[in-house]
């Protein structure tokens, strides 16, 4: 439903061996704190609202970061996200918004291919980057994305757009090592 979940002032929250899911309108707010899920996914749907801001972390050590539905993702002032042996997926109409952030998404963990995919979703980053280790990036269908003074890092894998994929940098690089 419309439910809330807060965690801020140095907090701590870990999720074991499970799923962390929100649905309808949920929303939930990392401030200043770190939460870790040590083996599973972070799923988003619906018109679910997260905020992950003032230098917080958010990390999947393994396991997926999955938004779908109408969600909405931001990453803002100082905070970082890892995602490690796994997918890092913005579906349909969902929405994923950087500011001053740091993504990382790292494959071949515990034989798993993992990868970086936008498919008519937007992406958008300002100040910040993005590293996408042992895997493939992604862009399908009617996606949007936008950097802007970022940078992008591929190493070990593609970068591939396909339909009417979008990707506008302004002042930002991209740059892939094999």
């Amino acid at each position: 439903g419309n439910a809330t979940m807060s965690i801020s002032g140095q907090s701590r929250f870990d999720v074991w061996d499970g799923i962390f899911s929100s649905d309808d309108a949920a929303s939930l707010s990392v401030e200043a704190s770190n939460m870790t899920i040590h083996s599973g996914s972070i799923l988003a749907h619906g018109f679910a609202v997260a905020k992950v801001l003032e230098h917080s972390s958010l990390v999947i050590k393994s396991g997926n970061f999955v938004l779908g539905g109408m969600s909405k993702f931001m990453l803002l002032s100082g905070s970082e996200q890892l995602v490690s042996g796994g997918r890092f997926h913005i579906l349909g109409n969902a929405s994923y918004v950087g500011d001053v952030a740091a993504i990382k998404v790292i494959g071949i963990v515990n034989g798993t291919f993992g990868n970086f995919l936008i498919a008519g979703s937007t992406f958008n980053l300002s100040n910040s980057s993005v590293i996408v280790e042992s895997g493939e990036a992604r862009f399908y269908e009617q996606s949007v994305s936008s950097l802007a003074e970022s940078v992008f890092n591929i190493s070990g894998g593609n970068v591939s757009a396909y339909g009417s994929a979008l990707l506008q940098f302004d002042a930002s690089r991209l740059n892939a090592v094999s």
